[in-house]
Parts: structure tokens; C-alpha cells; sequence
């Protein structure tokens, strides 16, 4: 559980730290969603992130905040 944490980090400050008129899927092969939620869990943000697709990393990044990042996506998904 722990090396999962590190990479969603990872995951995260690569997402941050690249330019903003990348293309998902061509350069920057990370895509992002946020969905806020009253407490979120890992359980609820688990699910609410699983309805984008099956690889998917999810993890609460605040109470009310649930961070949703795909690797490899491909066009303008976001």
C-alpha cells in the first residue's frame, strides 16, 4: 500500500510539473480528474474513479477532494 501511495505521488507531481499545452496521449501520456465528495473515502473515491475506466489510480488528496489519474490515456480525455 505504501509503494501505491509513492506513486500516485509520483504520479501527481509529474502531472503538475508539466506543461500545461501538452496533449494528453501524445506527450504527456497522464490524464486527471478531480471529483469533489462529502468525506472522501477510498471506497467512495475508488468507485467514483472506476466509472472513468479500469486503470485508473485513485486517492483522496483532502477530505472533500478525490483525485482520479489515468496513465496512457489516449486523445483529449480529461
Amino acid at each position: 500500500m505504501k509503494c501505491i501511495s509513492i506513486l500516485v505521488l509520483i504520479l501527481v507531481a509529474s502531472v503538475f510539473s508539466s506543461s500545461g499545452n501538452e496533449v494528453p496521449g501524445e506527450v504527456n501520456p497522464l490524464c486527471t480528474q478531480f471529483h469533489a465528495m462529502f468525506k472522501c473515502t477510498d471506497t467512495k473515491c475508488e468507485e467514483k474513479c472506476m466509472e472513468w475506466g479500469q486503470d485508473v489510480i485513485h486517492k483522496c488528496v483532502g477530505p472533500y477532494l478525490c483525485l482520479c489519474t489515468k496513465i496512457n490515456c489516449s486523445g483529449h480525455q480529461r
